[in-house]
Parts: C-alpha cells; structure tokens; sequence
C-alpha cells in the first residue's frame, strides 16, 4: 500500500473497527496490571529506601504538610507539583511511602488507558497493543527508583495527544481546553516536558499560517488561554507566599546553568536513550521515517494530517529536550515515552495495512500471532523478577517494608540511639532520605547542596550567607555523607578547595564544631557543636 493510501486510511477512521467493549476492558486491565508490575521495583516493598530525587521530594511534600512553602523555605530546582503530589501521597499514608507509590500507580496506570485508548482510535487494536506493551515495558528501562517528575507526566503527555485527537472534528472547546491543562501541569512538574506541546502548536500555527483559517486561531487562543491561567494562578499563590523570586531563581535561573553542556555531551545523553530504550527506539525511528514519507505524499489537509504532523514534530523535539542538558539519568528518557509508543503503533498499523493489499490469510494471521507471542514474551521477562522478589519478601516472614536491614538502617539505629528530640539535622551532601526516614528536620532552607558543587556560575555570596547564618542559628547536628558522594567536598579538605560562596560554613564547622562519631559502614562523620554559644 502506497504511503498516500496508508494515511487515506487513518483519515477513514481506523477506530470505526469495532472492537466488542468486554476486549477492550479486559486489555486495558490486563495493560494496567502490567504496569503496576513493572513499577513494582519503585513499591517500598523492593525499594525501602528512596533514591535521591524521590527522598528530596518526599522531604519537601512532607515539610508542606506542616506548613513550609517550597522555594522559599526549602530549595529544590523542579516544577512545585511535585511536591503537592508527595505532599497528597504522605496524607493518604503518613509516616509511609506506600500512599505515593499508589499515586504513581494512578499516574502509570491512567497514562496505560489513555494512551491505549487514543492508538486503538488512531491505529487499531494489534497496534495499538503493541505500542501500548512496548512502552510499558520500556519503563522499567528508565524507571530510575520512581517519584519522579517525569513519570507523573506521563498521563498528561497521553492525555494532550488523546485531546489533541479528539479536536479534529469536534467543535467542543473543551478538548482545546483540555490540551492547555494538561501541558501547563506538566510544564509545573518540570519546565522542559513540553515537546509534545510544542509540536501541537507549531501545527495550528503553520496550518493558520497557511489558510488563515479563523477556527484554527480559536484554537490556539484557547489552548494559551488555558494554559496562561493555570501558571498564573500557580504565580499568585507563589507570589502571596513571598516565594515568587525563589522559584524563578531555582526552576529557572539554576536549571539554565545547570543545562549548559557541550554538543559532544549532548549527543552522548542522546545516545544514551538508544541504549536504555534500544527495541523501542529503533521502531519509533522505523515509525518516524514512514510516517515523514506519508505525510509528504498526503494531499489532503485536515485534523487527521495535523495529528500526523504532530507525531512527526514530537519526537525530535522530545529528543532534543531530553538531551539539552547533557546529562544521562535514566528517568530522563521517560518523556520519550508517549510519542515512541504512538510510532511504534503506525509502524505496526504501516505493516498490517500493507499485509492487507499484497498477502495471503495464513501470513496475516502469523504476523498477528507473532505479535502477540513477542506482546507476552517480553511482558513476562520484564514482569518476572519484581514479581518474584515481592513473592521471596512476602514468603520471608521479615516485615514488608524492612527498614532495619536495609542500607538505612545502620544510620536509623545510630540516630535513634544518640540524637535527641531537640537535635536537628544536618546531612551534608544529597541523602536527604536520611531526613525523612529519621523524623529529623534540616533547619536551613539549602537541605542538599549539589548546587554549591555542580553549577559553577550558580551559586553567589548570599546563598552561601544564607546557609552559614541558618547553621550559626540552629546549630545542629551535621552528618557529613559527602565523603561517599563524587564532586561534594567533605569537612575535612582544606578551605582552599572549597567554592568561595560556601567557604565560611566550613570555616565555621573547623572552629566551632567536634568530630564525636563516624557511622559506619558508610564512614560518615558526626558533627557537633561545641562553640561558645554568642558564636
């Protein structure tokens, strides 16, 4: 089938197969069960101990929960939802990780139905599993501990393109409305998940420009309009808090020289996806490159040309804001997700509508067999080992959520044994799950200090002044994890090989406080005061 007629194809509705409503509700239980399964590796069961960004985030949720607003009182550089989500989570279960873990549940499991939903509309049932299994699955690759920023925007991606979809033909303005809120709540989890967005407006913005077409325009002023409201009532209630500057500071102006990189590392970040998501990449590029030649020979223009357009737009663009910072975390490649499971779900429907013209029943039905086996073999290789482990710690008679074993629990046993309920705490480096899992609270607004360390140009004289007067004010117990940590200076280097904005804390730490402990097996040194108090 030419690529003309393959796009002529997705014009006449490819959703108007109908698949009976009992098949369509047992896959889409059978997809959210599975990705529940693939995040079971994020559950407290497997994970007692949150990695970096999740403790950060569970620190500052919970701080919320007692009063404290992100930013101002606590520096941290993602979007705030983050924390009103980890805030939402610690009320369903206080004292828990579990209420956030099923939050991310929530989270994974609606962006499995809608994404289902919007590729079973576009492409058909075959593909629309398969790209469905194919990004599930390829979740578990990036998943990177859970709680993070960009798994919860996973829904909102899939729900834009699923609105986006459903404004092709439809007057409703509440699609277009629907598109705004949803990119402005991923833009407030983290400012650079915005390719799937800004693909859809240059889109209408091109197809304006082209026909002048007064409906298009409605629809780009209803989608800013949106979206325009939403970050400004965010504003406000940063703005009435005193808290406005701190989060332009942190969000933006941090984020900005934190993303200063280099082409050479940009390019090896870029890479870096491929070899994370290397079966689900290469058939998003398979699916990009025909979906590029059918839309150059499609004619006709139309809602269905636009949303063509939009996937075409999407994945460079995803690409290329995932690898801006050149930086290789896992989880960034999450937002890639959305987009590669909709190319790999055209080039499942390219394949079957060419099978369709040119081949006999009997290999039609063995490529759909195929498909399927491939759809449960990979589920159940990439299911296996979570399911597994939680069926060995259920079986084990230890508790589910086994803090004393874990690599926490020589820290929670010395701080339990040896700090008081009037200590406050101060772990130096980025083990802010040391905090949170104790119950101790950091007084200083810097509850981690990466940015002193990694962000040359960053950080300045006050905000070094700032950590050094909340120290000389609170005095409290300091815990220098740092010596484990690549590129963070511990207390015992010389001020000569500390950045100059954070020099005089170290100063401070040499002439008034005493290494009284090292916990071990970390060999984290304990700190505490023991200056004249008028210091």
């Amino acid at each position: 089938m030419s690529s003309e007629n393959v796009a002529t194809t997705i014009v006449q509705e490819n959703s108007g197969r109908r698949v009976r409503p009992v098949v369509r509700y047992g896959i889409v239980a059978a997809l959210v069960l599975l990705s529940t399964i693939v995040i079971l590796d994020a559950s407290p069961a497997l994970r007692p101990i949150p990695l970096t960004d999740s403790a950060v985030f569970l620190y500052i949720g919970e701080q919320v929960l007692d009063g404290a607003i992100p930013y101002r009182d606590l520096w941290d550089h993602k979007g705030p939802l983050i924390y009103y989500i980890n805030a939402l989570g610690q009320v369903l279960t206080p004292e828990s990780r579990w209420g956030v873990w099923w939050l991310e549940v929530v989270a994974v499991g609606a962006a499995a139905w809608l994404g289902f939903a919007l590729m079973r509309r576009a492409f058909g049932l075959q593909a629309a599993l398969f790209g469905s299994v194919a990004w599930i699955l390829g979740l578990r690759a990036v998943l990177d501990g859970g709680n993070l920023v960009e798994e919860y925007a996973l829904p909102l991606q899939f729900a834009a393109l699923y609105f986006f979809w459903r404004s092709r033909n439809s007057a409703n303005p509440w699609n277009e409305v629907g598109i705004g809120i949803m990119s402005a709540l991923a833009f407030l989890l983290r400012p650079n998940i915005i390719g799937i967005p800004t693909a859809i407006m240059l889109v209408l913005i091109w197809q304006f420009v082209r026909g002048r077409d007064r409906r298009i325009l409605y629809q780009i002023a209803v989608i800013l309009g949106s979206i325009l409201s939403i970050l400004l009532i965010v504003s406000a209630y940063f703005a009435a808090q005193g808290a406005l500057p701190q989060l332009w500071d942190n969000v933006f102006t941090y984020n900005f020289v934190y993303s200063a990189s280099n082409w050479g590392a940009r390019l090896i970040s870029l890479e870096g996806a491929f070899e994370l998501l290397t079966a689900l990449s290469v058939f998003s590029v398979g699916g990009w490159v025909l979906l590029f030649g059918c839309l150059r020979n499609y004619k006709e223009d139309g809602g269905q040309r636009q949303f063509l357009a939009v996937l075409l737009l999407a994945f460079p663009l995803e690409l290329a804001l995932v690898s801006f910072a050149g930086r290789s975390f896992p989880h960034y490649y999450m937002s890639l997700l959305p987009v590669s499971a909709l190319l790999n779900a055209f080039l499942i429907f390219h394949i079957n509508e060419n099978l369709k013209e040119s081949s006999p029943l009997h290999l039609k039905k063995g490529l759909a067999v195929a498909l399927l086996l491939g759809v449960v073999v990979g589920a159940f290789q990439n299911v296996r080992l979570p399911a597994q482990q939680l069926a060995s710690q259920l079986s084990s008679g230890r508790p589910l959520v086994d803090l004393p074993n874990s690599y926490m629990g020589p820290f929670l046993a010395y701080t339990e044994e040896n700090l008081t309920e009037e200590d406050t705490l101060v772990v130096w480096g980025s083990e802010l799950a040391a905090n949170w899992l104790s119950g101790y609270e950091n007084p200083t607004r810097s509850i981690y200090q990466i940015q002193f360390f990694s962000t040359p140009g960053y950080p300045t004289k006050a905000l070094g002044e700032e950590l050094y007067n909340d120290i000389l004010e609170n005095k409290p117990v300091i815990i220098d994890a740092s010596v484990s940590i690549q590129g963070f200076r511990s207390f015992g280097v010389r001020l000569g090989n500390v950045p100059g904005e954070i020099r005089p804390v170290y100063d401070y730490v040499k002439r008034f406080y005493e290494r009284v402990d090292v916990i071990d097996p970390y060999g984290w040194p304990v700190y505490r005061y023991v200056g004249p108090s008028d210091n």
